[in-house]
């Protein structure tokens, strides 16, 4: 709650993999990370997020309300998706990651819902 998260942006990376960022990957560290972006409605389970930088920078060249909101509507999906998980790894989540989940889809709600209600859709 200090401001240091946006609802939507690119996540956090551990500063020892950021040490080791090409300049244009620092790129993703102009807007605030977020707490869901389009790495995360985009990419499969399991694949390293270091891999996936160019989503963050296309994000960034893309940014807009619009889709700020498109991702945050596909947010909930994304959430409850078992995709790209080995078939022995298919077990169902622990009730605290079922309840982090459901808090997490409830604060995108509240987000979407105030959305609504500044812009009058």
């Amino acid at each position: 709650m200090k401001g240091d998260l946006s609802l939507v942006g690119p996540r956090p990376e551990l500063p020892e993999i950021v040490a080791h960022y090409e300049e244009l990957q620092h790129q993703r560290h102009v807007v605030k990370p977020g707490l869901t972006g389009l790495w995360q409605v985009s990419i499969p389970y399991g694949k390293p997020m270091a891999e996936s930088t160019d989503l963050d920078l296309e994000y960034i060249e893309k940014l807009s309300l619009w889709s700020d909101f498109l991702i945050l509507m596909r947010t909930p999906a994304a959430m409850f998706r078992w995709r790209g998980r080995p078939t022995n790894a298919r077990r169902r989540p622990s009730l605290v990651k079922l309840i982090l989940r459901l808090g997490i889809l409830c604060l995108v709600l509240a987000a979407v819902a105030s959305l609504v209600l500044l812009f009058g859709a």
